[in-house]
């Protein structure tokens, strides 16, 4: 199997989390009430409900590390109270994992990720999954015009979804694909310049875009992506993105990391 061996994941606070929040756990770390299940490779996004700050957490797989252990159960987490509530089953005929979330406008926003059969294959989802806290239901939107996972999904100007290259069932793509919430619409943006990677992470500020690392297909081999990437998005067209190389980050690449956005 391509990915299931390495299934670390980081938690972060992301962009949705209130500046309140965010200046209250600055410059420290600090142990959150577990999770109802030990998980890894599970979705995360966060959102801001009146007064509160919560952090989701949506399908992944459990100690078993075998197909049968990937769940499609989701939960919040009240950063407040430290209190974990169960919430309704993804929908779908199984869960997955790498899938990436956003939280928009009041609204959990689930993209692709991949299922494991029992053979040992995978299939790459084009799921759009949208819960929807006021409802307590989840809803489908348009499914992704290329299906992907391990991707980079960001929230542009309160309006848009990009979702940055990835893995597509049997190779990585250099796709940006843009998901209108407003509409239930997608387009295709300028692709990235650089290699097809999965397992990148990335974050947005203003207009720009910068994502790193992940791992990209070299000849039959996976092999780490130690580049970094600039995207300037133009207001006029949000499908135009002008894309440069960045000099490397300190340290070496890393793969599945975690990554976000502070300040404006």
């Amino acid at each position: 199997m391509k990915k299931l061996t390495a299934l670390i994941f980081l938690f972060w606070l992301g962009t949705s989390v209130s500046q309140q929040s965010a200046a209250q756990l600055a410059g420290s770390w600090g142990e959150s009430t577990p999770l109802p299940e030990k998980l890894s490779n599970n979705a995360v996004a966060s959102l801001q409900l009146g007064d509160s700050t919560y952090l989701f957490s949506m399908m992944g797989i459990d100690t078993s590390k075998i197909f049968s252990g990937i769940t499609r159960h989701a939960y919040r987490l009240n950063l407040g109270t430290g209190q974990w509530q169960a919430l309704p089953d993804v929908p779908g005929p199984q869960g997955r994992i790498a899938a990436a979330a956003v939280g928009f406008r009041g609204k959990i926003y689930l993209f692709g990720g991949y299922r494991v059969l029992a053979t040992g294959g995978e299939i790459t989802s084009e799921r759009v999954d949208i819960y929807d806290p006021a409802t307590g239901q989840w809803t489908t939107g348009q499914p992704i015009p290329t299906p992907v996972d391990d991707q980079v999904a960001l929230v542009w100007r309160d309006s848009l979804i990009y979702l940055i290259s990835g893995w597509s069932q049997s190779r990585n793509v250099k796709n940006v694909q843009v998901y209108n919430p407003a509409l239930d619409s997608w387009q295709q943006a300028t692709p990235i310049i650089g290699a097809g990677v999965f397992g990148h992470a990335g974050g947005i500020v203003g207009d720009s875009i910068v994502y790193a690392d992940g791992v990209k297909v070299s000849g039959l081999q996976f092999v780490m992506n130690p580049k970094s990437y600039l995207g300037v998005i133009d207001p006029a067209d949000p499908t135009s993105i002008t894309w440069s190389e960045l000099p490397p980050h300190p340290g070496p690449a890393k793969y599945r990391m975690a990554a976000g956005s502070w300040g404006s």
